[in-house]
């Protein structure tokens, strides 16, 4: 049971890692269920924001070998409501809080969703090193994808940019999403209990946002998300929800106005990707993070520095399509 504190604690962060970069799995999961009807398609096109030009003229080698046939996905995440005026342009001009690689093998029997964190120092094209993030900035979309590009050594399929408003109204449609909470912690005016714990959208934010007041810090905050997004995808996945079309209709249109893609992430590509992923269930997503163990200080930003060995093997594994063999 959740149980309001007396005042209000101020919002305090960002939807990391763990949520925004699983939120573009779900995209694929929801629009592909059910055969993704003519109708539901229609919506998602019709509502989505689209970046054209979204990928640079310099690109990483396309794939061959084993990984001919993989996709690579690139999510961006923003605390920000994507109605607000100014989108979709928001994504050429800001900088992102969230990105990630989901990466999806030839096989299609896993995913895998890969945290690279925001303030990771990297060489950005034409700027030297910088914060990942910093490329948006820089030269919009393009230079971001550049920039991932060349640190992953892959070529990047598609884009997708998820607001964070989006999860809210997405976990009201659902009516409630149930979450199995590993330890108890206060967010946002909430108290989660340990156990199961049923969240609407107001207290789903909270819950994805919160975590940072236990002794794991941002690791219990990305645990928190993890557990909101398995949730979820619990729901999304059970036959209430795929069997039942006018279900899907109201997932969709809620979550569509809420993404930015590059032109080509449309209802007949996620409808084909679908087909192939519609064995997957929860238990064959596996999130990390691309490790970046040491902080420092740069300017009047702290910066964080890449294990340079698991990035070396993180590439080799993308090049190879064997990402089951890597070891966080």
């Amino acid at each position: 049971m959740l149980q309001p504190r007396a005042s209000t604690a101020k919002r305090r962060g960002i939807l990391k890692w763990v949520l925004l970069g699983t939120a573009g799995l779900l995209v694929v999961a929801v629009l592909a269920a059910g055969g993704f009807l003519a109708f539901v398609g229609h919506s998602f096109d019709s509502t989505r924001h689209v970046v054209r030009d979204a990928f640079p003229a310099v690109r990483a080698p396309k794939a061959t070998g084993p990984a001919v046939h993989a996709v690579n996905l690139l999510v961006l995440g923003y605390d920000v409501d994507v109605k607000d005026p100014e989108t979709p342009q928001f994504v050429g001009k800001r900088q992102a809080d969230t990105l990630m690689l989901i990466h999806i093998p030839a096989d299609r029997h896993h995913v895998y969703v890969m945290s690279i964190l925001r303030d990771s120092l990297v060489p950005v094209p034409g700027h030297g090193q910088q914060a990942v993030n910093a490329a948006l900035a820089f030269g919009g979309m393009p230079l971001q994808v550049q920039t991932v590009e060349g640190l992953l050594g892959v070529r990047i399929d598609h884009v997708i940019s998820v607001s964070l408003v989006g999860m809210r109204d997405l976990t009201d449609a659902l009516g409630g999403v149930t979450v199995r909470n590993r330890s108890a912690f206060e967010n946002d005016g909430y108290t989660f209990q340990r156990g199961s714990v049923e969240l609407n959208g107001e207290q789903a934010l909270a819950y994805i946002r919160g975590g940072s007041n236990r002794a794991s810090g941002d690791e219990g905050r990305a645990r928190a998300q993890a557990t909101y997004f398995r949730g979820v995808l619990a729901d999304v996945l059970q036959a209430k929800t795929l069997l039942n079309p006018a279900a899907l209709a109201t997932v969709v249109s809620v979550l569509a106005p809420y993404l930015t893609v590059d032109e080509g992430f449309n209802s007949a590509y996620i409808a084909d990707l679908g087909v192939s992923l519609r064995n997957i269930r929860s238990g064959d997503i596996t999130t990390f993070a691309l490790p970046a163990p040491k902080v420092r200080q740069q300017g009047l930003a702290h910066v964080l520095l890449l294990d340079q060995s698991a990035l070396s093997q993180v590439q080799q594994h993308l090049k190879d399509d064997s990402l089951d063999e890597y070891v966080p």
